[in-house]
């Protein structure tokens, strides 16, 4: 369900939007961890979450659109709200339990791609094969998709789980805009306006703090 809320958000929204909309799970996680685990983050982890969504809000440079709430931004949260639970779900099944992050990944990625083609089916039934691209940029770019943004993002994401709280987690992961903008910079030769530098400035300084365990423990 995250992959279709944002595949069909990303499709309906602007590319701001959607960064700084799917970067709202960093505040969604506290939140849903201390629903389903009882046990409230603490209030600093609470406050590094509220400024990395700040300085995604700044770096995306959302302050420059008008953030008018459509289909595509409603999938976006949706897909960031099940981020979270995901995040949090995946530590229960990881914590004190001798279960290896590359057979939860292995699960993972086999669901997604069974539902994924329930899915697709149940749209365009046989039809599908007219639709299939044969572009070989397309399916270059599908291919580093999956294994990178999908598979490693899976396994990276559930081994570190299993090491620390999903909160903190959610953090790091929050830092994702931040090179999705140096990328900009250094390929598409895109510039950085002086708010984009404070957004990026306040998601490195929250994603420092957080990795030094005395200093959110």
């Amino acid at each position: 369900m995250i992959f279709v809320c944002e595949t069909y958000g990303i499709k309906n929204t602007t590319a701001s939007n959607a960064a700084f909309l799917i970067g709202l799970f960093v505040v969604f996680t506290p939140f849903v961890e201390w629903w389903v685990n009882k046990k409230k983050p603490t209030n600093k982890l609470f406050l590094l979450s509220i400024i990395s969504v700040i300085g995604v809000f700044l770096l995306t440079n959302v302050t420059t659109h008008q953030l008018n709430i459509n289909l595509g931004d409603i999938l976006m949260l949706m897909a960031a709200l099940l981020r979270g639970f995901m995040v949090v779900f995946t530590k229960k099944v990881m914590v004190d339990k001798d279960v290896d992050p590359i057979m939860v990944t292995s699960v993972q990625s086999s669901v997604v791609s069974i539902f994924s083609i329930v899915f697709l089916l149940s749209i365009h039934g046989f039809e599908w094969v007219n639709l299939i691209p044969l572009d070989l940029s397309f399916w270059l770019l599908a291919i580093y998709l999956v294994l990178f943004c999908t598979v490693f993002a899976f396994y990276a994401q559930n081994y570190s789980v299993k090491k620390i709280s999903p909160t903190r987690v959610s953090i790091l992961m929050g830092s994702e805009p931040i090179f999705g903008a140096l990328f900009a910079f250094a390929w598409l030769s895109e510039s950085f306006t002086i708010v984009q530098i404070i957004g990026a400035s306040l998601i490195v300084s929250a994603t420092f703090i957080v990795t030094r365990k005395e200093a959110v423990s």
